[in-house]
């Protein structure tokens, strides 16, 4: 009994001296403190007609005042109907608005199986209701398709609506076309 009392007044003694100063981390209404914060995360996002995306970071802080979540080391695997791998992606950070725009960055890769294409940049912005993937003006983007073709520029921008892929300026590489 005597030893519970001393705890207990030991436990207060040192708790009534802990306090969290919001100083340090930026003051209380810091825009740059998350509203929640979550490490090694995994989400699988299914649709009606067997689809299966599946994404995990490292970790994700959401931001719900401004409407956007930042991930940390993300990867995302669109699984088709009967499980095969669609599509696969991985980017070092990426910034996720409500309406599904994003903004990715850090060693960026977008893999297509269906497609067999990758592409590979420092930076990408996706607009999710044009179906619009870009980079910016004088990042330089590498394309690959079926292991033949290989072109890299800057400029580049995606449509994905139309199947079209455009860069502007500074293209290289080896382009096979199908007869």
């Amino acid at each position: 009994m005597k030893f519970s009392v001393i705890l207990s007044v030991f436990v207060l003694f040192v708790l009534g001296g802990c306090r969290i100063d919001y100083d340090l981390a930026g003051g209380e209404d810091d825009e740059s403190i998350p509203d929640l914060y979550m490490e090694g995360i995994s989400q699988i996002q299914t649709t009606g007609d067997g689809r299966a995306l599946v994404v995990t970071a490292d970790s994700a802080s959401i931001f719900s005042e401004e409407g956007e979540t930042i991930f940390g080391n993300l990867t995302f695997r669109d699984m088709g109907e009967d499980g095969s791998l669609q599509r696969l992606g991985s980017a070092g950070k990426v910034r996720l608005f409500n309406k599904n725009d994003a903004d990715l960055e850090g060693g960026v890769r977008i893999e297509s199986y269906v497609d067999d294409v990758r592409i590979d940049g420092d930076a990408f912005f996706w607009k999710d209701e044009d179906q619009l993937l870009s980079a910016p003006e004088d990042s330089v983007v590498t394309m690959v398709r079926e292991g033949e073709t290989e072109i890299s520029g800057a400029g580049f921008q995606a449509d994905f609506r139309l199947n079209e892929i455009q860069f502007d300026k500074g293209v290289r590489g080896e382009l096979q076309l199908e007869e």
